[in-house]
């Protein structure tokens, strides 16, 4: 047997940047966004942000019992899937993306998704996702919550230059090819590719 890595894809119908109104912004955005669902490690993460004087909002499921916990926390505590998503990122001036300690992942969907639909992303740090997005030009990377507060507080001030990261991390994210439709090709090439060895 044989082991096949493939990164996480985007669809690129549902993953890009929107056009959205002022109303639009005010539901579904904030200075900081995170989209996921709850987490142990994740809610201390947002909490120490909202401790610092920093207004969140949190999508996704789980996050219930922490509604009314914090006012710079803002629990809508339900998904958002397609344009909903899409929204989410295009009025959000940061969007984090935290790994999945469970699953002692590198990456996740988020991890793709974020950077498919022009949002400016800060993820935590590792040697997997920045060789996909180089660090300072692509996205912007945290090691710890200190770092990661230090990072919120810093950018949440560079507006043209999170535009522009956002814009340059879409971009690789297209040059990387990494669409859902990218990776079957490249997963049934990696088959054919097994079987025409194993007639050779």
């Amino acid at each position: 047997s044989s082991i096949f890595f493939i990164n996480n894809s985007f669809d690129p119908k549902i993953h890009r940047p929107i056009q959205i109104n002022e109303d639009e912004r005010n539901e579904f955005g904030a200075p900081i966004s995170f989209i996921g669902s709850f987490e142990k490690p994740r809610a201390q993460s947002l909490l120490q942000l909202a401790n610092q004087g920093l207004i969140l909002k949190v999508w996704g499921n789980g996050w219930g019992h922490l509604a009314g916990h914090h006012p710079n926390l803002d629990i809508k505590n339900r998904p958002v899937y397609n344009d909903e998503f899409a929204k989410v990122v295009a009025s959000s001036k940061i969007n984090l993306c935290f790994l999945r300690k469970s699953n002692r992942d590198l990456q996740t969907c988020r991890s793709i998704e974020l950077p498919a639909c022009g949002g400016f992303m800060v993820h935590e740090r590792n040697s997997e996702i920045t060789k996909l997005y180089r660090e300072q030009k692509e996205a912007i990377y945290f090691s710890t919550n200190a770092e990661l507060t230090e990072i919120c507080k810093l950018w949440l001030k560079k507006e043209k230059q999170r535009v522009k990261i956002g814009a340059a991390g879409r971009q690789r994210t297209i040059e990387l090819e990494l669409t859902h439709e990218s990776n079957i090709i490249r997963i049934l090439d990696a088959l054919l590719d097994k079987s025409s060895d194993r007639k050779q």
